[in-house]
């Protein structure tokens, strides 16, 4: 009687530490499926360096010689306005005509959603409605 007691006792201990060790076993798998990874991924991610959005400008008859210059504002981040934390895709139509034409700038965000652009086309409003330092 007092060795099937013990007995009893062992086979119990046996039964409960299997078990503690299969539930601890299964949370571990559990943990290891779903943890994030703590460690610094090799690939950076490119959707930290992304913009929200573009804003194309488009500029109609530029005379030829400021054509480069209003190409330096081409892929900038934009700071403030209406395409506040956009990138800028410019476009640049230039114009041989000698007859002073009319130079126009038309903006579209990448919605699709006309911008207007409420100055007179040159380099310092350019600047100005884009907050290019």
């Amino acid at each position: 009687m007092i060795i099937t007691k013990k007995l009893n006792k062992i086979f119990f201990n046996i039964i409960i530490i299997t078990i503690l060790f299969i539930l601890s076993y299964l949370i571990y798998i559990q943990y290891t499926k779903t943890k994030p990874s703590l460690e610094p991924s090799l690939e950076p991610s490119l959707d930290k360096f992304k913009d929200t959005f573009t804003c194309t400008m488009n500029l109609e008859n530029i005379n030829p010689k400021f054509a480069d210059e209003f190409m330096k504002y081409d892929g900038r981040h934009v700071a403030c306005g209406p395409c506040q934390n956009a990138t800028l895709k410019i476009n640049v139509n230039t114009s041989t005509d000698n007859s002073n034409p009319i130079q126009t700038a038309q903006i579209t965000s990448s919605n699709g959603v006309p911008i207007i652009f409420p100055f007179r086309v040159n380099i310092d409003n350019i600047k100005t409605f884009f907050c290019f330092e």
